[in-house]
């Protein structure tokens, strides 16, 4: 055991001159020959490194020289090795036994100091203790990869439009797309009316040839009265179609023409007149 500390003390010192208690750790990480781990993906190494840590530190804390804070360390090392799966009051004996090979080794005051931290760390949180170093975590890892998209680029600035002309765009092509949506809608219904129209129509003459030969004038008048009721009923949905679309595209051009004298009422220029400007004083 005293070569064993002999050898540590030195580098127990060394980890000790560097003043960041993250790269301390680290160093003690390879100076206990730790394979390299993440913190996040293996909690029970991250833990074991603190338990070394908080160990070595509390000896040196407590002014203790540095032969015997490797000595003091290597006695509660091996203690946690030993106590492994062990019920409270064997691991108490054991730490007695410990107690008993260092006794003529260390002072009787840094003695009651190692009491004291064994008491408060290991036996306090036994339980805690047992749990870190007997059972192996479950991985339950999850990685995601994301995408990064770098801002984009703002456009020039003298390709800006002013806050009034830009509001009065939004509205125009709100306007529009107002416009688009009832055209469709529009166009669906009279196709529809217009097909049926139509089918009906054909449907009539198709019983005009069946018809015998000699009909009477009264029959004649009712086929004839049929059809031209039909070919009505298409030029009527014909008409019907065109008459909407007159109205439609009348009432849309009304809407961006209020919204342009909107503007114009309030002493702005319309984004119509502002494209203007730029073109006539780009000649």
């Amino acid at each position: 055991m005293a070569t064993e500390s002999g050898t540590r003390h030195r580098d127990f010192k060394t980890v000790f001159c560097v003043t960041d208690v993250k790269e301390r750790k680290k160093l003690l990480g390879k100076v206990l020959q730790i394979p390299e781990f993440n913190e996040e993906d293996d909690l029970r190494s991250g833990i074991l490194l603190d338990i070394h840590y908080d160990t070595l530190a509390y000896f040196v804390n407590n002014g203790f020289p540095w032969r015997e804070v490797a000595q003091l360390w290597e006695v509660f090392q091996n203690l946690l090795n030993e106590v492994q799966g062990k019920p409270l009051e064997e691991a108490i004996t054991l730490f007695k036994q410990q107690l008993n090979r260092i006794a003529h080794y260390s002072s009787e005051n840094n003695l009651k100091s190692m009491i004291d931290f064994v008491f408060m760390t290991l036996f306090q949180h036994y339980k805690l203790y047992q749990f870190v170093l007997t059972q192996e975590r479950a991985d339950d890892i999850t990685k995601c990869e994301l995408d990064i998209e770098p801002p984009l680029v703002p456009e020039p600035l003298r390709d800006g439009v002013l806050k009034s002309v830009w509001d009065e765009e939004q509205r125009i092509k709100k306007i529009e797309e107002m416009e688009q949506k009832r055209i469709q809608e529009r166009t669906t219904y009279h196709e529809n009316e217009i097909q049926q129209a139509v089918q009906q129509l054909e449907q009539q003459f198709l019983e005009l040839d069946s018809t015998p030969e000699n009909l009477s004038a009264e029959n004649l008048a009712t086929i004839v009265a049929n059809v031209t009721a039909k070919k009505a009923a298409v030029t009527s949905a014909t008409l019907s179609y065109k008459m909407e679309e007159m109205h439609d595209s009348l009432k849309f051009k009304y809407k961006r023409a209020t919204v342009s004298q909107e503007n114009d009422k309030g002493g702005k220029k319309s984004a119509a007149s502002s494209r203007r400007s730029k073109g006539n004083s780009g000649k």
